[in-house]
């Protein structure tokens, strides 16, 4: 996340040098706009993780276990995860 942060903040000041504009606090207001969406949406996913495993550690079922170990093994939910992780949330 970090690195992909420092990609569009770096983008925002070039875009700025381009066009010969001063660098000022502006940059930051644009960067919390292209920006926010992002955390919001990876934020609400981190507490839907947390829930899922809250859930469980309530209910301490067997069969809830067994559900998450499958779809832990699945190759396409596996990777599709993985990727996701690698590149991020693109919105």
């Amino acid at each position: 996340m970090t690195i992909r942060d420092i990609k569009v903040l770096s983008g925002i000041i070039q875009n700025k040098i381009d066009h010969g504009m001063q660098l000022d606090s502006s940059i930051l207001s644009k960067f919390e706009k292209e920006t926010k969406n992002k955390y919001f949406l990876f934020s609400n996913s981190i507490d839907f993780i947390y829930e899922v495993f809250n859930f469980d550690k309530k209910i301490r079922s067997k069969s809830f276990n067994k559900i998450l170990k499958i779809i832990g093994k699945n190759k396409y939910l596996s990777g599709y995860f993985i990727k996701l992780a690698d590149r991020g949330l693109n919105i």
